[in-house]
């Protein structure tokens, strides 16, 4: 029984060291996790402090280094009369395609 005993402890020694070098382990990552993610948030808050500076800079330059709204109205309005008049020339075109193809087709010609 005295050899029993001893092996039992011996087992349980060895299953409580095991145990504990786990725990080191998984401390030593959470650390570790913890330090990695720490550090990520302080990417993030640096840029986060780079952004607002950046739209502060903004609000200064668009009302002095941009166009007017009348000039953006003006330009909107050319932009509307291109988009009328390239739709109407595409409906010309898609009318006469049409128009080829049906001849074509009573034509007797594939």
């Amino acid at each position: 029984m005295g050899m029993e005993l001893l092996g039992i402890v011996a087992s349980f020694a060895t299953i409580v060291s095991g145990f504990g070098w786990l725990m080191e382990r998984s401390a030593k990552r959470s650390e570790r996790m913890f330090m990695e993610t720490h550090s990520a948030i302080a990417k993030v808050e640096a840029n986060v402090e780079n952004m607002e500076k950046a739209f502060q800079d903004l609000r200064v330059l668009l009302p002095t280094n941009f166009v007017t709204k009348q000039e953006l109205l003006q330009h909107i309005q050319g932009e509307e009369a291109w988009h009328n008049t390239t739709s109407e020339r595409l409906r010309q075109i898609q009318e006469e395609l049409l128009a080829l193809r049906y001849r074509s087709n009573n034509n007797g010609h594939h």
